[in-house]
C-alpha cells in the first residue's frame, strides 16, 4: 500500500467509527464500540508501520485541490515524515489504551455509545491535525479537537460543574485560536504578496525544482513550500518584516491548546469529565497539539528574523507556567 493512502487511513478509520456510532450507536452500543476500538487498533498498526519508514528531509506529501479563486488554489493533503508519523503513533496508541480502559469505566452508562463516538471523533481530529500538510487542514482539525474537548469534558452535561468546565475549555481555547486565525490571515496576505513579488528567476526555478507551485498564491499555506520560500532572500526581503508578528500570533494558538499562561485556566477543570477523557487530554493529545504546532512550524520560530524574539518568549511562557503551576 502506498504510504500516502496508508496515512489517510489512519484518521479515516476513527472518523468512520464516529459516523457509525453517532447514527447507529443506540442500537448496539457495546458491539459497535468494540468495532470502533478494533478499527483504531488497525490505525495504530498502520501508524507503527509508517513510523519505521525513511521519508527524507521533506517527507512525502500528497495534496488535492479543494477549491480555487483567482490565483489562490487551496489544497487538502497529508504529509508523511518523521514528525507526523511519530505523533500519529503516539496519538493512536494512547487513544487505543483509553478506548480499552473506557469499556470498564463506562460500563452500564446510558450514553455508552455516545461517549465512544466522541472519543473516536476526537482521535480522528487529532490524527488529521498531526498528518495535515498545510495550515488550512491543520486549522480545521485544530478546531475539531477543540469542539470535541467541549463534548468530552462536559460529557456529564446534567452535572453543572462538568457543563461549566466544558464551556470554559471551549471559550478559553478559542481566545488563543483567534490569534492563530489572525496569524493565518496575515500569512496568506503578506506571504502571497511576497511570492507574487519575487523577481529572481534563479530562485523561482529552484523553488519549482523543489516542488513549490510558485504560480499558486496559497502555496504559503503549505508547510514544505513555506519552509523553502523562507530560505529565499528574494521572498524574505518582503515577508521578513512579518515573521515576528505572525509567529507570535501562531504561538497564541499553541498557548491555548497547551494550557500555558495566561490561557491555562481551563486545564484543571478538565478533570470534571470522565477519567478516560482526562487521560486522553493530559497525556498525548490535545495538550501536546501546541507543542506539535511549534515543532511543525519551527522554520518560522527558528528563523534568523525571529529566533532572538521567539526563543525568550516561548521559554519564558513555558518556565513561568511550570513554576506557577
Amino acid at each position: 500500500m502506498p504510504v500516502e493512502y496508508a496515512a489517510i487511513l489512519i484518521p479515516a478509520l476513527p472518523l468512520v467509527s464516529f459516523l457509525v456510532l453517532i447514527f447507529w450507536g443506540s442500537l448496539a452500543p457495546r458491539t459497535l464500540s468494540v468495532l470502533s476500538t478494533a478499527m483504531l487498533a488497525v490505525s495504530t498498526v498502520i501508524a507503527a508501520w509508517l513510523f519505521f519508514g525513511d521519508y527524507g528531509p521533506d517527507g512525502i506529501t500528497t495534496q488535492r485541490l479543494w477549491f480555487s479563486t483567482g490565483n489562490f488554489g487551496f489544497t487538502l493533503g497529508v504529509t508523511v515524515d518523521a514528525l507526523s508519523t511519530s505523533m500519529a503513533l503516539i496519538v493512536t496508541f494512547v487513544s487505543l489504551m483509553v478506548h480499552i480502559y473506557s469499556f470498564g469505566y463506562m460500563e452500564g452508562h446510558e450514553h455508552f455509545g455516545r461517549f465512544f463516538a466522541f472519543l473516536a471523533l476526537f482521535t480522528a481530529a487529532m490524527l488529521t491535525l498531526v498528518l495535515a500538510s498545510n495550515f488550512l487542514l491543520l486549522f480545521a482539525a485544530w478546531e475539531g479537537v477543540g469542539l470535541c474537548s467541549y463534548f468530552l469534558i462536559g460529557f456529564y452535561f446534567d452535572k453543572h460543574s462538568a457543563a461549566s468546565a466544558g464551556k470554559k475549555a471551549f471559550i478559553t481555547t478559542r481566545l488563543g485560536d483567534l490569534g492563530f486565525l489572525i496569524g493565518l490571515f496575515l500569512l496568506l496576505y503578506y506571504g502571497s504578496a511576497a511570492l507574487a513579488g519575487m523577481t529572481d528567476s534563479g530562485a523561482l526555478a529552484a523553488l519549482k525544482g523543489l516542488g513549490v507551485n510558485v504560480s499558486n498564491a496559497a502555496s504559503v499555506f503549505d508547510f514544505t513550500a513555506l519552509r523553502h520560500l523562507m530560505d529565499q532572500p528574494d521572498f524574505m526581503a518582503s515577508f521578513g518584516h512579518w515573521v515576528i508578528p505572525i509567529g507570535l500570533l501562531l504561538f497564541c494558538g499553541a498557548i491555548g491548546k497547551s494550557a500555558q499562561f495566561p490561557l491555562h485556566v481551563w486545564l484543571p477543570d478538565a478533570m470534571e469529565g470522565p477519567t478516560p477523557v482526562s487521560a486522553l487530554i493530559h497525556a498525548a493529545t490535545m495538550v501536546v497539539a501546541g507543542v506539535y504546532l511549534v515543532a511543525r512550524t519551527f522554520f518560522v520560530f527558528g528563523s534568523a528574523q525571529g529566533a532572538e524574539v521567539f526563543g525568550p518568549v516561548i521559554t519564558g511562557v513555558g518556565v513561568f507556567t511550570a513554576f506557577m503551576a
